[in-house]
C-alpha cells in the first residue's frame, strides 16, 4: 500500500496543479491547453527529413515532395569505388505509400550494348533495385560523385509517416568482394497541406 500512496501522490500533486484556479491564466489558460492539444492532433505536415549522409561509401535516399499526395523518391550512391553491381530494397510501410513503376538509372553504364543490366520491382512495401555488369570482361565503373540509382514514385494510400529504409544493401566488385557502405533513408510525412 505505501509504494501505491507514493506512486499517487505525484500523480494527484500534478493533476492538481493542472487545475490550479490561482494560476495567472486561469480558466483561459486551460482552455488554451486544450486548444494546442487539439492543433498536435491535425492533419500532419507532409515533408522529408533525410537521415545524415554517411561518409565514406554511401547509398541514400532522397524525397521531391512537390506533390505531398505523389512524391518521388531517388536512390543514390556515392564514393563507391570501382564498382560491378548494387543491389538493395527499399522498405516502407505498405499501408501508407504504393510504389509504383520504379525506374533504375544507367548508374554502372548503359544496358545498350551488352554493358549492364537492370532491375526494378515493386511490391507491398518493398521496391528491389538492382543493377550489375554483364560478366567481367565488362569490367567496373567507377562511381566517385552522387549518381542516380533509380527513382521511384509514390502514392500516398492515407496520411500518415512512415520511415523510407535502405535495407540488405550489397556493393560489390569484379573479383567478388563486398564494398563496405553506410545506408541512410528518413522519414517522409504525407498528406495535410505543405
Amino acid at each position: 500500500m505505501r509504494g501505491t500512496t507514493l506512486l499517487l501522490v505525484p500523480l494527484l500533486l500534478a493533476a492538481g496543479a493542472c487545475n490550479d484556479s490561482n494560476s495567472p491564466a486561469g480558466d483561459a489558460g486551460d482552455e488554451d491547453v486544450l486548444n494546442d492539444e487539439g492543433d498536435e492532433d491535425g492533419p500532419p505536415v507532409p515533408g522529408f527529413e533525410a537521415d545524415p549522409e554517411p561518409a565514406g561509401a554511401a547509398l541514400y535516399a532522397s524525397v521531391d515532395m512537390t506533390d505531398p499526395a505523389a512524391p518521388v523518391a531517388t536512390i543514390w550512391a556515392a564514393r563507391l569505388g570501382p564498382t560491378f553491381g548494387i543491389a538493395l530494397h527499399v522498405g516502407f510501410d505498405g499501408a501508407l505509400l504504393a510504389a509504383h513503376d520504379p525506374a533504375t538509372a544507367p548508374c554502372i553504364g548503359p544496358d545498350a550494348g551488352g554493358e549492364a543490366l537492370y532491375l526494378a520491382a515493386a511490391k507491398t512495401g518493398d521496391v528491389i533495385l538492382g543493377a550489375v555488369r554483364r560478366g567481367p570482361a565488362a569490367g567496373e565503373v567507377e562511381i566517385g560523385d552522387p549518381v542516380v540509382v533509380a527513382t521511384i514514385p509514390l502514392t500516398a494510400i492515407v496520411p500518415g509517416t512512415t520511415r523510407i529504409d535502405l535495407l540488405d544493401a550489397q556493393v560489390r566488385r569484379a573479383d567478388g568482394s563486398f564494398v563496405p557502405t553506410g545506408e541512410a533513408g528518413g522519414t517522409l510525412t504525407t498528406g495535410g497541406t505543405p
